[in-house]
């Protein structure tokens, strides 16, 4: 399953637009959720700071926000908040669908897992006695992948990928005299391409191509002296579109790179 990276809302115009998109998004769909049709109701005032929406098979949709997680039938919004044996935070930077399951980091409480048929919810949190947990407390950046392994990447700069079957952790990070190791900075985005590499955006690091059998991560810079390198090293998000990867960067406008040129392209 290839999810978009997740994106690191900064300041109030990004949460403005995300506002409006998800006030067109309910304005424009009606959606057959359970057995019938339901129009959706638009008199709904979240009042929180939405980080993401995703809808699953039965037409649900699920959104993570400052203040729990919100489940929306297109009638009546139903929220679960951090509780004892349940979420571990109220505040969910990210949200990634699975089927039965979502996934939800959060900004200072690890990373939960919730089984929406039973209602229960299953946390990941850093534990120093025990070196296959998590690393690090939160993060911006989630993805599952075609294996269905997730990729966690934390705000301390750790790519960390879970085997949900064993529940433990594998995890990459920055190491100052391997030159094919993780940039050092806060990531911030996941993607996987339609090849199965998975590309990962950081604060300041610029964009990485990772493999994962040969554990080697290829960075791309800003280069001055390079017209065709990448406009900036502070990314936001990534996706594919054929053999090109567009990519969204904080300050330094949008890139459309050339996989078989290695180019980059810089509209701004």
């Amino acid at each position: 399953m290839r999810l978009l990276g997740t994106y690191h809302f900064k300041n109030f115009w990004e949460e403005t637009f995300l506002a409006i998109t998800v006030f067109f998004l309910f304005l424009l769909i009606s959606y057959s959720a359970c057995a019938e049709n339901i129009q959706f109701n638009l008199e709904i005032n979240l009042g929180v700071q939405i980080t993401g929406i995703v809808q699953d098979k039965e037409g649900f949709f699920w959104i993570s926000t400052s203040n729990g997680l919100k489940r929306y039938d297109g009638l009546d919004i139903k929220t679960w908040r951090k509780e004892k044996g349940g979420l571990s935070d109220d505040f969910i930077r990210a949200i990634c669908n699975t089927g039965d399951a979502l996934w939800l980091l959060t900004n200072t409480q690890g990373l939960n897992r919730f089984d929406k048929n039973t209602g229960d919810f299953t946390q990941y949190k850093f534990n120093p006695d025990e070196p296959n947990s998590l690393k690090g407390t939160g993060g911006f950046a989630l993805l599952v992948d075609d294996g269905g392994f997730v990729w966690i990447g934390t705000e301390n700069g750790i790519l960390s990928r879970l085997d949900p079957v064993t529940e433990k952790f594998m995890h990459f990070k920055h190491e100052p005299e391997n030159p094919n190791s993780l940039p050092k900075g806060m990531l911030t985005c996941i993607f996987q391409d339609s090849s199965g590499i998975i590309w990962i955006g950081s604060e300041g690091g610029g964009l990485s191509k990772f493999d994962f059998k040969t554990k080697k991560f290829t960075n791309f810079k800003y280069d001055p002296a390079n017209p065709f390198s990448i406009s900036g090293n502070r990314i936001n998000a990534i996706i594919e579109d054929g053999d090109r990867l567009w990519v969204g960067t904080a300050t330094s406008g949008l890139n459309r790179f050339d996989r078989k040129t290695k180019k980059f392209i810089r509209y701004k």
